[in-house]
């Protein structure tokens, strides 16, 4: 802010004299020259106090015109960052969404890979129990013993 208020202070223009103080400014001139100096001193010290009054109001319209840019880059300042912080939101809300969406999209394929490999193992069992004839009785390791007629 203070680099805000040193720009701004230099962009602002220089403190002019109002008309009657300048008026007052060459009435004081010619009464030196008319050498008037009693009166001419009368004028210095009203010219002393106009200008001093005139330079206090002028700092302090400076000042209020500092203030409001500061204030107005101050919510310019928060309306952006407001808006960065939604867009960042809304970012984020899509990328959960996305995520809902690859989750339950792979979920999908995992039940239906889950169910299709259920279905080929039921088939090869069945395949199976009926490859092997219904009366004989396997056990591991050992020879096949056929029961029935011998």
């Amino acid at each position: 802010m203070d680099e805000l208020t040193q720009k701004l202070q230099k962009s602002i223009q220089r403190f002019k004299g109002s008309a009657e103080l300048l008026n007052l400014t060459k009435i004081l001139e010619n009464l030196v020259r008319q050498k008037n100096f009693a009166e001419a001193h009368k004028v210095q010290v009203k010219i002393q106090s106009l200008e001093k009054t005139e330079q206090e109001k002028f700092n302090m319209e400076i000042q209020n015109k500092i203030q409001s840019r500061q204030i107005q880059l101050a919510k310019r300042h928060e309306s952006e960052s407001m808006a960065f912080a939604k867009k960042v939101e809304s970012g984020m809300e899509e990328l959960k969404k996305k995520r809902a969406m690859t989750e339950e999209q792979m979920l999908k394929k995992f039940q239906n890979n889950k169910i299709d490999l259920e279905k080929r193992q039921q088939l090869e069992k069945l395949s199976f129990t009926h490859s092997i004839p219904s009366k004989a009785v396997a056990s591991p390791g050992k020879k096949s013993i056929k029961l029935g007629k011998e």
